[in-house]
């Protein structure tokens, strides 16, 4: 499918289109111009349809209809749209605003975004979980810098199920999509979620991370059924070859993914009570339905020494830290 982005600001629109072929180059051929005449010619060279048109340029009805584009949205300054463009009835995007909102916004009114892509379905993907009955030992950490790590030999997807991840902190303010509006289009069955998935990315070190929820509620409604299915739909977009789960509170979850997971990294610290509460989960899985999966819990012993900030994301890779868990995931190879 052509994708084609018009604007008269070549920087505005070099820099527009560079992030659209970052997150769409599987699902479409993006083209980019600045004027009428060069996408005329091109339009006449190709003799293909146009899926999409997004831009700042006008167009008739009568343009539309010659250049074959099927959607045509529209890019507005502000400015009052033009009778023909009301007439045409162009989705509207503004477009002074941050890439990733142009790219939610886009998503939300795109007819094709919800078109079967060919994903890799045979694809083994591994999981990885990492959760512990021990508050602040570090856990956010190690998952982030197993991701980083994993991400430097394979196509790695960090995840947090965190109902308070302070991510907006971490990595800065994010305008665009999250982990709710995933699960929301999962809902509504949409079926091209790897599409959506990489409109929404935030890259760290190679690492995919999956923007969080904003709202705690959006995770502690969720469904038990409905988790295990989006897990799933995630694994059968075919775009990672692992993906590690930052489990929350939410133990179902947990218990529910046991069967799936590879590994579960619990780390925990050495005090006596977290060494109580680290004991007593075991125990529960010893002694319940979960048995079975007892083999794949990896007790991380942490301590304040090697704990690291995971607001430095960048450096947490790197030193003492980065080396033992280097070291803990080459263990369990």
């Amino acid at each position: 499918m052509l994708l084609v982005i018009m604007d008269e600001e070549e920087e505005y629109l070099e820099g527009l289109s560079h992030y659209f072929q970052e997150c769409f180059n599987k699902y479409y051929e993006i083209y980019a111009f600045q004027n009428k005449e060069a996408l005329q010619y091109f339009a006449h060279e190709k003799g293909k349809d146009i899926a999409v048109f997004l831009g700042s340029i006008h167009l008739t009805p009568k343009e539309v209809e010659e250049l074959k584009i099927q959607q045509f949205i529209y890019l507005s300054a502000g400015d009052k749209i033009a009778e023909t463009q009301t007439e045409q009835k162009a989705d509207i995007i503004y477009k002074y605003q941050p890439a990733e909102a142009i790219v939610k916004e886009f998503l939300q009114v795109c007819k094709f975004a919800n078109s079967k892509a060919a994903g890799n379905l045979t694809k083994q993907v591994k999981l990885y979980g990492v959760y512990s009955p021990v508050g602040r030992c570090g856990k956010t950490s190690l998952a982030l810098t197993m991701g980083i790590l994993m991400a430097e030999e394979k196509h790695t997807l960090y995840v947090s199920l965190e109902e308070w991840p302070g991510f907006e902190r971490i990595l800065g303010a994010y305008q665009g999509m999250d982990i709710s509006d995933l699960i929301y289009y999962s809902r509504q069955g949409k079926q091209n979620l790897g599409m959506y998935l990489n409109g929404m990315l935030q890259v760290v070190k190679k690492l995919m991370i999956l923007p969080p929820v904003k709202r705690a509620p959006d995770i502690q409604e969720l469904t038990q059924e409905e988790f295990l299915e989006f897990l799933q739909e995630l694994i059968q977009t075919g775009e990672f070859d692992a993906i590690i789960i930052d489990f929350g509170n939410q133990i179902r979850q947990v218990l529910a993914s046991m069967e799936q997971l590879e590994k579960l990294y619990m780390p925990t610290l050495k005090d006596s009570i977290s060494r109580a509460k680290q004991q007593e989960f075991l125990s529960f899985i010893e002694n319940s339905n979960y048995e079975k999966q007892q083999d794949k819990i990896v007790v991380c012993k942490m301590s304040l020494s090697n704990k690291r900030n995971c607001e430095n994301v960048e450096e947490l890779s790197n030193g003492s830290f980065g080396a033992y868990v280097r070291e803990l995931l080459e263990e369990e190879r």
